[in-house]
């Protein structure tokens, strides 16, 4: 138990700054995480591009990591 506690006074100030960026993430006004891309030169140009939307697929992977960021979230609170 001692031992436990030291652990937590030891890592307050990382679990306090991870709180708030978890906090920014699942809240809101947070950069996406997924990169804007890079321009495409010859016949990459050329060749069609995907649609803008999200799959189904995509949009379940973003829930699923969104509800394991909330459950850390509320775990670090809760210590």
């Amino acid at each position: 138990n001692k031992k436990e506690i030291e652990g937590l006074i030891h890592n307050y100030h990382w679990m306090a700054k991870e709180v708030q960026r978890l906090q920014r993430v699942i809240y809101g006004t947070d950069i996406p995480m997924r990169s804007w891309g890079v321009a495409q030169y010859g016949i990459e140009a050329t060749l069609p591009k995907g649609s803008k939307g999200k799959s189904q697929a995509e949009l379940r992977d973003m829930d699923l990591r969104e509800e394991r960021l909330y459950k850390r979230l509320c775990k670090f609170e809760e210590r």
